[in-house]
């Protein structure tokens, strides 16, 4: 009885000193999080690097990805400036149970939001379409794909991934 007892103790001593130590630590040093200027800095040297860019054409690229990535954050930092639609109050009743003229305000401010919205894609279209005249100077095609890539990690022309496993692939609907 004495030897489970002491067991026992052991045991909730040691889980106890685990939990301690998994504890974050008070008095550590937080990491400082980088600028949005740095982000960028440290992204365009990245990519220059594996461009295989030489030194003059990547300076060239870093000064114009550095201007392109400050007008695009300028323009969508003016869309999360005026936002209204997180308002709440009398969006949370159902069109059913509210006045005729309060639907048509909420369906008209839906549209306002919406065109806002269409406003903005196509100032960052333009912007995009901009850069690109601009990138095309002294990149290839290839090159730029990474820098209008919406998804980092893939490589050019890659697609969407096949799902590898059995049976979980678009074939399963065919019939044999």
């Amino acid at each position: 009885m004495k030897k489970r007892l002491f067991i026992c103790m052991a045991l909730c001593m040691l889980a106890g000193s685990m939990a301690m130590s998994a504890q974050e630590k008070k008095n550590a040093p937080m990491k400082d999080k980088p600028s949005f200027e740095e982000m960028v800095q440290m992204k365009a040297d990245r990519m220059a690097m594996e461009m295989g860019l030489d030194d003059k054409t990547a300076d060239k690229f870093r000064k114009e990805y550095k201007d392109y990535m400050d007008e695009k954050a300028a323009i969508m930092k003016e869309d999360r400036c005026g936002r209204d639609c997180c308002k709440k109050g009398d969006s949370e009743k159902k069109p059913a149970y509210m006045a005729d003229a309060d639907v048509d305000k909420h369906l008209k401010a839906h549209f306002d939001r919406r065109q806002k919205m269409i406003d903005k894609n196509q100032r960052l279209l333009d912007l995009d379409k901009k850069y690109y005249d601009r990138f095309s100077k002294f990149l290839g095609p290839k090159q730029m794909v990474r820098i209008y890539d919406d998804k980092p990690g893939r490589k050019p022309g890659e697609g969407r991934r096949p799902d590898c496993r059995k049976g979980r692939g678009p074939e399963r609907f065919h019939k044999k």
